[in-house]
């Protein structure tokens, strides 16, 4: 009798344990939904806003004399110029074509979420020997084309750095640039000499395999996700260690290779213990919304820290190195 007691309290208890996580879920769900519909309705508060200026401006200029008008018009022939000079100088050429793109926010997910100002959150780092290998296994790869299959390998192992204008993330002045990267590979090179509590993660093998084997595997599935979300990330934990990473990435037919590219640099900055940055102009934001999906040195920072066993929950970014 105290057998069957026991075994009904201990199949409550899972049964329990098991709506305490869809219920967080949940809850996890509609704070997103939340915080989208907050984003919406301060973007069109804004378009209200500018609306009503370039109303003031264009009364103004059809009031002015037509000397003034001449000059007015001069002026912003100019400064469409300097713009598209900018544009074209500090914008890298595959960024180019992202902005042709449908460029809409790209929803993304992972196990915890704990956003807070000004910080990037972390998660548990990988414990491995210096120099270990991780492998990486992208599921399906026969089911889309080589171009999408180079933009998520360029997404890892790219060691291409780029200089983008300040100015176009509101970070600095015109002619002012900063570094960032395209793969993780090239941004995690420069922390080889850092001597940190746990090694950081700088090389990656990637192989193509229908089954689950590899360190971290990326699902390819041309399913939309209920909740439109474009990536998910779940990390397998044991304490403080990291032990394995799945990526999802979600309706992978309607991605182009830019925008899979960005999602899948994103997910693997959760994959390697990143959580979401609070900066909306940041890869890793909840919402890849940047024009410059690059790899910056506040992620790349908060690594470091993560990796050096600091014992917090979020780590804060400093300002953007300029060059």
């Amino acid at each position: 009798m105290k057998q069957e007691l026991f075994e009904d309290l201990a199949s409550q208890k899972i049964l329990l344990k098991e709506m305490n996580l869809e219920l967080k879920k949940r809850v996890d769900n509609l704070e997103a939904d939340t915080a989208n519909l907050e984003h919406d309705i301060s973007e069109k508060k804004k378009i209200i806003e500018e609306l009503r200026e370039d109303k003031k401006v264009l009364a103004g200029l059809l009031s002015e004399p037509r000397k003034n008008k001449i000059l007015r018009n001069v002026t912003i022939v100019i400064a469409l110029g300097l713009a598209v000079f900018i544009f074209i100088s500090y914008v890298p050429s595959d960024l180019q074509s992202f902005y042709s793109s449908n460029n809409t926010p790209l929803k993304t997910q992972y196990l915890v979420q704990n956003l807070k100002s000004n910080t990037v959150n972390t998660w548990k780092p990988w414990h491995i020997i210096n120099n270990q290998v991780l492998n990486i296994n992208i599921v399906n790869a026969d089911k889309v084309s080589k171009e999408k299959i180079s933009a998520i390998k360029d997404a890892i192992l790219s060691e291409e750095s780029v200089k983008i204008d300040n100015s176009l993330l509101d970070r600095g002045p015109v002619g002012t640039v900063s570094v960032y990267y395209k793969g993780w590979q090239g941004a995690l090179q420069g922390t080889q000499d850092e001597n940190t509590v746990f090694h950081i993660p700088t090389k990656f093998n990637i192989i193509e395999s229908p089954t689950g084997e590899g360190d971290i595997t990326i699902v390819l599935t041309s399913l939309e996700d209920p909740d439109g979300f474009s990536g998910y990330t779940k990390n397998i934990t044991d304490g403080q260690e990291t032990l394995k990473s799945s990526i999802t990435i979600y309706n992978v037919d309607n991605l182009s290779p830019e925008r899979l590219g960005a999602v899948v640099r994103h997910e693997f900055g959760h994959a390697l213990g990143l959580g979401h940055s609070s900066d909306e102009n940041d890869l890793m934001h909840y919402i890849i919304q940047t024009n410059f999906p690059f790899i910056s040195d506040c992620d790349v920072n908060a690594i470091k820290d993560l990796y050096d066993g600091k014992d917090l929950s979020d780590i804060a970014c400093g300002p953007q190195k300029s060059v």
